[in-house]
Protein backbone atom coordinates (compact mmCIF):
# COMPACT_ATOMS: atom_id res chain seq x y z
CA UNK A 1 0.00 0.00 0.00
CA UNK A 2 1.09 3.33 -0.62
CA UNK A 3 1.42 6.01 2.08
CA UNK A 4 0.45 9.54 0.95
CA UNK A 5 2.16 11.44 -0.64
CA UNK A 6 3.26 8.42 -3.23
CA UNK A 7 4.76 9.39 -6.75
CA UNK A 8 3.41 6.24 -8.42
CA UNK A 9 4.06 5.78 -12.19
CA UNK A 10 1.14 4.06 -14.46
CA UNK A 11 1.52 4.18 -17.83
CA UNK A 12 4.25 6.15 -17.85
CA UNK A 13 2.63 9.43 -16.38
CA UNK A 14 2.21 10.28 -12.61
CA UNK A 15 -0.87 9.44 -11.74
CA UNK A 16 -1.89 11.65 -9.02
CA UNK A 17 -0.32 14.66 -11.73
CA UNK A 18 -2.66 13.54 -15.02
CA UNK A 19 -5.77 13.32 -12.26
CA UNK A 20 -9.06 11.26 -12.32
CA UNK A 21 -12.51 12.33 -13.13
CA UNK A 22 -15.73 10.29 -11.93
CA UNK A 23 -19.44 11.20 -12.54
CA UNK A 24 -21.48 10.79 -9.51
CA UNK A 25 -24.62 8.34 -10.16
CA UNK A 26 -27.90 8.70 -8.61
CA UNK A 27 -29.42 5.36 -7.84
CA UNK A 28 -33.10 4.36 -7.69
CA UNK A 29 -33.35 4.58 -4.05
CA UNK A 30 -31.92 8.42 -3.76
CA UNK A 31 -28.21 7.51 -3.22
CA UNK A 32 -25.29 8.58 -4.69
CA UNK A 33 -22.28 6.83 -5.46
CA UNK A 34 -19.20 7.25 -7.23
CA UNK A 35 -16.61 5.03 -8.47
CA UNK A 36 -12.95 4.52 -7.24
CA UNK A 37 -10.55 4.13 -10.24
CA UNK A 38 -8.77 0.75 -10.30
CA UNK A 39 -5.45 2.04 -10.23
CA UNK A 40 -6.40 3.82 -6.76
CA UNK A 41 -8.34 0.73 -5.75
CA UNK A 42 -5.05 -1.86 -6.11
CA UNK A 43 -2.81 1.12 -4.72
CA UNK A 44 -4.70 1.86 -1.67
CA UNK A 45 -5.86 -1.93 -0.99
CA UNK A 46 -9.40 -0.42 -0.98
CA UNK A 47 -11.52 -3.80 -1.07
CA UNK A 48 -15.55 -4.62 -0.59
CA UNK A 49 -16.17 -2.86 3.13
CA UNK A 50 -13.34 -1.07 3.75
CA UNK A 51 -14.21 1.91 5.60
CA UNK A 52 -13.88 5.29 3.78
CA UNK A 53 -13.92 8.84 5.18
CA UNK A 54 -14.65 12.32 3.11
CA UNK A 55 -13.36 15.30 4.52
CA UNK A 56 -13.23 19.09 3.58
CA UNK A 57 -9.78 20.83 3.94
CA UNK A 58 -9.05 23.89 4.51
CA UNK A 59 -8.79 24.75 0.95
CA UNK A 60 -12.42 23.41 0.27
CA UNK A 61 -11.37 20.60 -1.59
CA UNK A 62 -12.72 16.75 -0.98
CA UNK A 63 -10.58 15.06 0.48
CA UNK A 64 -10.77 11.16 0.58
CA UNK A 65 -9.00 9.37 3.31
CA UNK A 66 -9.34 5.86 4.86
CA UNK A 67 -12.04 6.11 7.90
Amino acid sequence: MCTPPCNITHSGLNFFKMGNKVKVQKTKNDQYIITIPKTLVELFDIEQGTLLEFKVNEKGEIVLRRG
